[in-house]
């Protein structure tokens, strides 16, 4: 059991529900339960490997679990406690049942942005970590807020894919996928306006 993964899980995870503004009960037991499994996967991928893991890979196998076991509940928007008694639960109308698809969205790119903050991703050196943090905040907000014009779609890319990862197979590789894009974009951007 690694206890520092298991703090630092709970506090990211109160964070993202923080910068969404929601109130929540997450278990403890649960993120205990995401925390083996996770590095039961980074042993079996090093293993396969025989190197260093790829940050995207490590930060969507921790996503994966926090979307396929669940540890947030009890999910409700801050506004649903205005002009409520002290000890009064907001009405279920009001509870959000996608929640802990959200928090694995949000916690995977807040990961990524960690590492890039911690100087763990391939090229940035070159780059420069002030100007990849810089792509890394507006790659991410296009690209979550971008409408998917497929016409099947829920609309925005981020409601797609929260609706994807609620109702249709979706396992850790279809998050690093995503990440992986993610970087994509961040090298171009920072293509764009190059080192000063």
């Amino acid at each position: 059991m690694n206890f520092k993964l298991l703090i630092y899980l709970n506090i990211i995870i109160g964070q993202a529900l923080r910068k969404i503004n929601v109130i929540a009960h997450v278990s403890y037991a649960i993120t205990e339960e995401i925390s083996i499994h996770f590095w039961r996967d980074m042993e079996r991928l090093y293993a396969i490997h025989h190197e260093q893991i790829n940050v995207t890979k490590s930060c969507s196998y921790i996503a994966f679990w926090v979307r396929k076991l669940k540890p947030v509940s009890d999910a409700y928007p801050l506004q649903a406690y205005q002009d409520l008694a002290k000890d009064e639960q907001p009405n279920g109308e009001y509870e959000i049942t996608d929640i802990n698809e959200q928090i694995s969205l949000h916690l995977s790119l807040s990961l990524l942005r960690n590492c890039l903050e911690d100087n763990r991703v391939a090229g940035e050196a070159d780059i420069g970590q002030p100007q990849m943090l810089a792509a890394f905040d507006k790659v991410s907000e296009d690209y979550l807020t971008s409408v998917v014009e497929d016409g099947m779609s829920m609309g925005l890319r981020f409601d797609s894919m929260v609706y994807d990862m609620r109702f249709r197979t979706y396992g850790p590789h279809h998050l690093t996928h995503f990440l992986v894009h993610i970087m994509r974009d961040i090298y171009r951007e920072c293509a764009k306006s190059p080192r000063q």
